[in-house]
């Protein structure tokens, strides 16, 4: 969970309450679909310029990219996602 700072530079994206990636910072695409929902989540990625991979984790079995390193999203552009969608 975000703590320091983190919460008053990034009210919307603390407020998620999932874990945060240090190396961006930003959220692994994984959280963030559970937490957003397949719609808003998709609606987030569509508007994205670039991802980043933090070597935290693999896709599992189950996913279409298993074995490959889970993407993240930098939580500035999650912040800018949520202030625009107005939540």
């Amino acid at each position: 969970m975000a703590t320091g700072t983190f919460p008053l530079m990034y009210p919307l994206s603390a407020a998620l309450k999932i874990p945060v990636i240090d190396a961006g910072p930003g959220f692994d695409t994984l959280d963030l679909r559970a937490k957003l929902g397949p719609t808003r989540f998709n609606n987030l990625m569509a508007g994205l310029e670039q991802v980043f991979v933090a070597n935290h984790r693999k896709y599992p079995d189950s996913h279409e990219l298993a074995g490959y390193e889970v993407h993240c999203v930098y939580v500035s552009d999650v912040e800018k996602f949520l202030q625009e969608e107005g939540n």
